[in-house]
């Protein structure tokens, strides 16, 4: 049913939907998941159907949820979407949040179902086709409507291998194929990367207009985890590192060196 990259991923979220909530907790994740917040929650329209495409244990379905919009939480991971239950339960969202399991590449939707479309911590990239996804994102988004979506970050993977010692031919690999290899660092698969130029060239292909691309985040990433833990010790740190990031996370010049990229579309009509 699935082909050999869709198996990997869902092998890998076997373990990781159990923990999935508390893996993430350093400053770099804490700042992540604000940013992302901050540049969806005020594109999401007042009402009406959201696709949460790739939203493994539900965590934005449900921030959307609460602000009463209908959501179709959509993975291919049974482990994660068995999460997304437990936390819809807690929360009271079960009457908000359908849940529907299934590869982001060949979704069974009807073309222009959803007013709005989230697809957020790197399905794209993890997905094995991007030109397949980004063409079922826009298929089942209405005209007019915004698509959101989350991707790992060409020059910043290319920075780190750089970082942690790599040889120059493979940062200069990465550069020119956007394929990150597998390695010591989660996930154990090959992604696919994207610089700005890049995303927008393939949104423009479906008919998407990306409108706003914001790096998550910036200085922060490259930040070594032991100075990112001393942050984490103070909420003063914290909450200055923040502004930092505020203030450079949607510069155009400097967004490509995050971590991920965040990119706003609209889709034309």
């Amino acid at each position: 049913m699935f082909d050999e990259q869709a198996r990997k991923v869902i092998e890998y979220y076997k373990e990781e939907a159990p923990i999935y909530d508390t893996s993430y907790v350093r400053p770099n994740d804490r700042i992540y998941n604000e940013i992302t917040w901050r540049f969806t929650e005020s594109y999401l329209p007042e009402r009406g159907m959201v696709l949460d495409a790739g939203g493994g244990a539900g965590g934005w379905a449900v921030e959307m949820a609460k602000k009463g919009l209908k959501v179709m939480l959509y993975d291919l991971s049974l482990d994660m979407l068995r999460e997304a239950r437990k936390k819809m339960g807690r929360y009271g969202l079960s009457d908000f949040i359908e849940i529907g399991w299934g590869d982001i590449r060949a979704m069974p939707f009807r073309a222009e179902e959803f007013d709005f479309v989230l697809c957020e911590a790197d399905p794209i990239s993890y997905c094995g086709d991007p030109d397949k996804a980004i063409y079922e994102l826009s298929r089942v988004l209405k005209p007019k409507c915004f698509l959101v979506a989350g991707v790992e970050s060409t020059y910043f993977k290319a920075f780190r291998a750089l970082r942690n010692g790599q040889p120059l031919k493979e940062v200069l690999r990465i550069l020119d194929t956007g394929i990150v290899p597998l390695c010591d660092e989660k996930p154990p698969f090959n992604v696919q990367s994207f610089t700005t130029a890049q995303l927008r060239d393939l949104l423009n292909k479906h008919g998407l207009e990306a409108v706003k691309f914001v790096g998550k985040p910036v200085f922060t990433s490259a930040l070594p985890y032991d100075v990112q833990d001393d942050i984490f010790r103070s909420e003063e740190k914290i909450s200055l590192l923040f502004e930092i990031e505020h203030k450079i996370c949607d510069d155009p010049s400097i967004v490509g060196l995050g971590g991920h990229l965040h990119v706003v579309a609209r889709k034309g009509g």
